[in-house]
């Protein structure tokens, strides 16, 4: 049984640790907040379901199976969607400045889409993964004397 709240946290954790940083425009932000944005939320899952499906184009029946891939996300674990979205942010288009560009992205996606076919993802853990983003972040100190 799935538990996007958990999906999520992975997801979350995995662009906290992220250095990478997104723009648009003038605006540059850490890549868990620009997980609060549904564009980039869809985005990123879009790249990372692709880069987990893309076995799943070749039909090892020798018919030719084509389209895109498309592995439910309900058989993917959360260790392994935490892969997948780590690749995504690695492999996101990046500005002249090596900052990643929404913008570019978005055409990265479009690309692929057009290239492939659509690439399904869960609406249900687009808006878990934006609501975890959003959350206060509590830092937690096991060292001794830490307040």
């Amino acid at each position: 049984m799935r538990n996007l709240e958990f999906e999520a946290q992975v997801a979350c954790a995995i662009a906290e640790a992220c250095p990478d940083r997104f723009v648009k425009g003038a605006i540059t932000i850490t890549a868990l907040e620009a997980l609060r944005a549904e564009l980039v939320t869809s985005c990123i899952l879009k790249v990372a379901m692709f880069a987990l499906g893309i076995q799943s184009m070749a039909d090892l029946s020798g018919a030719g199976k084509t389209g895109a891939p498309n592995i439910g996300l309900e058989s993917v674990p959360a260790s392994l969607l935490g892969l997948s979205v780590s690749y995504a942010l690695d492999a996101a288009p990046r500005n002249a400045d090596g900052l990643i560009d929404v913008f570019e992205l978005v055409d990265h996606v479009d690309e692929l889409e057009m290239t492939f076919g659509r690439i399904v993802i869960d609406s249900a853990l687009v808006g878990e993964i934006r609501r975890v983003a959003a959350l206060p972040r509590v830092v937690v100190s096991l060292e001794e004397g830490a307040q």
